[in-house]
C-alpha cells in the first residue's frame, strides 16, 4: 500500500486575515500532522499543476470566475462575511483545483 497526499503548502498565496480557518498555517500543519504519524508505507507527494479557466467552468460560470479575477487583480476583497479573496487567491484555487 502507498499514500498519496497532494498540497499547494509549497505555493499557497491565499492571504487572509488573522486567525481565519482557512489560513496557511493548517496546510503546514497538515503536512507535519503526516509526517508524525509514522506512517511505514511510501508517502507520495502529488505535485499540483494549475487547472485551466475552461476547467474551472465546468463546475463556476464564467462570470464568476471573471469577477474573481478581476478582483483578485486589485488586491482581493471579501466575497461574503467568511470568505476573502486576496492577490494570490485565484492563483491557489486554480493549484487545488
Amino acid at each position: 500500500m502507498r499514500v498519496a497526499i497532494g498540497s499547494v503548502v509549497d505555493d499557497d498565496r491565499h492571504q487572509v486575515p488573522f486567525g481565519h480557518p482557512e489560513r496557511h498555517a493548517r496546510l503546514e500543519a497538515t503536512r507535519r500532522g503526516v509526517g508524525d504519524a509514522g506512517l511505514t508505507v511510501p508517502i507520495i507527494e502529488l505535485r499540483p499543476r494549475r487547472a485551466a479557466l475552461t476547467e474551472l467552468g465546468r463546475c463556476h460560470d464564467r462570470r464568476y470566475l471573471s469577477a474573481l479575477v478581476s478582483l483578485c487583480a486589485v488586491g482581493g476583497g471579501e466575497l461574503d462575511p467568511d470568505t476573502n479573496a486576496s492577490t494570490g487567491s485565484f492563483a491557489t484555487a486554480q493549484l487545488a483545483a
